[in-house]
């Protein structure tokens, strides 16, 4: 099984809701661990394209090398050390 279809089988959705509205209930967000791979990353972010997804959470992105880094044309991704969310381009949420 390629990094890709494993990504895709192991992405978990969270239909989610909160009281203070910030995701309403159609919002979709996508989970993954990608083990500091770089092909693991943007499977998990194909696969939020693939299904529609308004939030990718990334946890443990591949490390950042000599100023190369990931970008997505269908995401805005905000990086922290260990953590990466990206939010869908044309969404409508705003994160702070």
């Amino acid at each position: 099984m390629s990094k890709i279809e494993t990504a895709t089988r192991t992405a978990t959705d969270i239909e989610t809701q909160t009281e203070r509205g910030a995701l309403a209930t159609n919002d979709r967000v996508i989970q993954h661990n990608c083990a500091r791979s770089y092909e693991w990353t943007i499977a998990a972010l194909e696969t939020g394209v693939e299904r529609r997804a308004d939030v990718v959470c990334l946890q443990e992105p591949p490390r950042e090398r000599g100023g190369i880094g990931i970008s997505h044309l269908a995401y805005e991704i905000r990086k922290t050390k260990r953590v990466w969310t990206a939010i869908r381009r044309g969404s409508g949420l705003v994160v702070d």
